[in-house]
């Protein structure tokens, strides 16, 4: 077993978690006085979701670099899963997937793909991987994005 810290404000541990439990983190942005104020979820089985303030940020692009810190700290591979809109919105372990599915419809001019990916304790996220592709790209698309998952 390791252990992993999960880091402060300050980057400081406060808490050590077993790595192979961490599930998933995800930033919530919320509206500060000053800027963005940013807390980091992390879900770690068994437990109920951590919540740790990470600050107020002046600029939101400060408060994501703020969080891409705060994951680094946890030292457990998260692989980012877009929203969308092709923004990274939750960082899951891939230790914890339990499937993914491509998801193949059409588009304006082409075929759109997305991955369906079932994490564990999680609701199925839908994942955009490319828009008006032809059929082989679309399913290159989905290759590379397997590729990630299994760290290649």
């Amino acid at each position: 077993m390791r252990l992993v810290p999960i880091p402060d404000l300050d980057g400081a541990p406060t808490r050590w978690v077993s790595a192979e439990h961490v599930v998933s983190a995800q930033p919530q942005y919320l509206a500060g006085a000053q800027g963005t104020i940013l807390v980091g979820e992390v879900k770690v089985d068994g437990m109920p979701l951590l919540r740790v303030q990470l600050g107020e940020h002046f600029e939101k692009v400060e408060a994501e670099a703020a969080f891409l810190r705060f994951i680094a700290g946890i030292d457990v591979r998260l692989i980012p899963l877009s929203d969308r809109n092709g923004a990274p919105a939750t960082w899951v372990n891939p230790e914890h997937l339990v499937s993914v599915e491509p998801v193949y419809f059409g588009g304006t001019t082409g075929v759109n793909v997305a991955a369906e990916v079932k994490v564990d304790g999680m609701p199925l996220q839908r994942v955009a991987l490319g828009s008006d592709l032809t059929r082989a790209d679309a399913e290159g698309a989905f290759r590379r994005f397997l590729s990630v998952l299994e760290g290649e």
